[in-house]
């Protein structure tokens, strides 16, 4: 009996591991490459592309999806975009070129937990050049205090096309 208790044991973890191994959150693309933007450019004669970091990685056995979601663009809400639980936005934008303000929110998400979420991050008139394509990302760094665990979210915006960083915050 012991043995086939061990052997049920282990084939449930290898079903909920394999299950989590493909999770998206809320469908959201874990590939930059297969996002659409949403067209916020109003028939502009040049606009920009500006993509949003996402990631799916493995961790204690989990599939964890991370990604950062366009809610503001210049100020204003965009239509469908929330900030409060459960946050929504958007993974890619196309605006007119020139200088725009962002706000976004930072998501970690599993399918056996809740994960985490911030919104708040924003770059304040950054330029956006007509026909170049900008992405959005981050970079964390915990800091371990105590029992408490803290996680800095460091965000910066690329020019996909030349390498240039456009914008960086520290926090």
């Amino acid at each position: 009996m012991p043995r086939f208790c061990t052997a049920l044991g282990v084939l449930s973890l290898s079903l909920v591991l394999t299950a989590c191994s493909t999770f998206t959150y809320n469908n959201y693309q874990t590939d930059i490459a297969a996002v659409q933007p949403i067209d916020l450019a109003q028939n502009a004669p040049a606009t920009s592309v500006i993509y949003f970091s996402t990631s799916s990685t493995r961790e204690a056995g989990l599939s964890t999806h991370r990604l950062l979601l366009a809610t503001h663009l210049d100020g204003r809400l965009l239509a469908g975009a929330a900030t409060a639980t459960p946050v929504r936005g958007f993974q890619a934008l196309e605006v007119p070129a020139g200088t725009h303000s962002l706000q976004w929110c930072w998501l970690s998400k599993n399918a056996m937990g809740p994960g985490g979420e911030r919104c708040g991050f924003k770059a304040e008139n950054v330029e956006f050049k007509a026909g170049q394509r900008y992405r959005v990302s981050w970079s964390n760094a915990k800091a371990f205090e105590g029992q408490v665990t803290f996680v800095r979210i460091n965000s910066l915006i690329e020019n996909l096309d030349s390498g240039e960083v456009v914008f960086r915050q520290e926090q």
